[in-house]
């Protein structure tokens, strides 16, 4: 029995040594995930809102308009709208920006800058297939070639929150951030991360983020953003010089959730363009109405404007 017993033994060892040894299967990948046609972070923006500014101009002595800017956003088809106009007044700046989101962030493939009481518009079209801008309007450059992350006048105000919203280290003071803006011309705009200061809106003290493109040899209209972090870095505060060294200052009205809703994004009305000249002697409020002069300030529509 145990020759049995050893001899079995043995047949089941050389058994096991000369059966074919199968493989273990080759382990599981995941696909590569689709790289985002999408800048990071804007499906956590909300599709639409509104945010309100009062606004001064040193040629506008003691009046205070009240400013709305609008958005919305369409995350299936990646496009934005934003609409900057005075309500109160209405008529001194309609300001409009559409465009598509890429991932390096807001791609404007139109701007429109309308001021009625100066009878003058500008038009902006970007073609992003073949990176050539193009230019409508007085004082228009001629078609120019544009970088990824070029801007407009108005997307650039939430181009740069964006990119401090995505990239906080890039905002560190000291640091220095650049992209392209065309409105006439298509220029280089460099802004310097200054530091945090404080600003107060409706008797509550945020911190915001000073950022600034200054007046220079290459620059002739400054730009400085005040972004809030405890706000999803939107702008409370934004102060522009034109040409003619006048300020543009616009501080946030109201906190938001306070603001009045957003109204429906009302297509461009049609231009209807006139010859008429306004005397250099007409007050403002010839233009305006009586209720936005303050103190009979004796200045013409194209005075007031004409260099923004």
């Amino acid at each position: 029995l145990q020759g049995f017993l050893v001899e079995g033994l043995r047949i089941a060892a050389s058994a096991l040594q000369t059966a074919p040894q199968i493989a273990p299967p080759p382990p599981v990948t995941e696909p590569a995930a689709e790289p985002s046609k999408l800048p990071p972070g804007v499906k956590e923006l909300p599709t639409k809102g509104r945010i309100a500014y009062r606004t001064t101009y040193s040629r506008m002595r003691g009046i205070d308009v009240m400013t709305y800017v609008d958005w919305t956003i369409d995350i299936d088809q990646a496009r934005y709208e934003l609409w900057l106009r005075t309500v109160d007044p209405p008529g001194l700046l309609d300001l409009r920006s559409t465009g598509e989101l890429k991932p390096f962030g807001i791609a404007p493939t139109q701007y429109l800058e309308r001021i009625e009481i100066a009878n003058r518009e500008l038009t902006v079209d970007f073609d992003w297939t073949s990176h050539i801008v193009r230019f409508a309007g007085r004082g228009a450059g001629e078609p120019a070639p544009f970088d990824d992350g070029t801007q407009d006048p108005l997307s650039l105000q939430f181009h740069l929150p964006l990119l401090a919203q995505t990239y906080p280290w890039r905002f560190t003071p000291g640091s220095l951030v650049s992209f392209q803006v065309a409105r006439r011309k298509v220029e280089s705009y460099t802004f310097v991360v200054d530091g945090f200061e404080p600003v107060t809106i409706q008797g509550k003290e945020l911190q915001a983020l000073k950022v600034l493109r200054p007046k220079g040899p290459n620059s002739n209209r400054a730009v400085e953003l005040w972004m809030a972090p405890d706000l999803d870095w939107i702008p409370v505060r934004l102060r522009f010089v034109d040409t003619n060294d006048e300020v543009w200052d616009s501080v946030l009205a109201h906190l938001p959730g306070t603001e009045p809703p957003p109204a429906p994004m009302a297509p461009a009305p049609a231009r209807k363009r006139s010859s008429a000249i306004l005397p250099a002697s007409r007050c403002w409020s010839e233009c305006m109405g009586a209720a936005a002069c303050r103190g009979n300030v004796p200045l013409a529509t194209g005075a007031c404007i004409d260099k923004f």
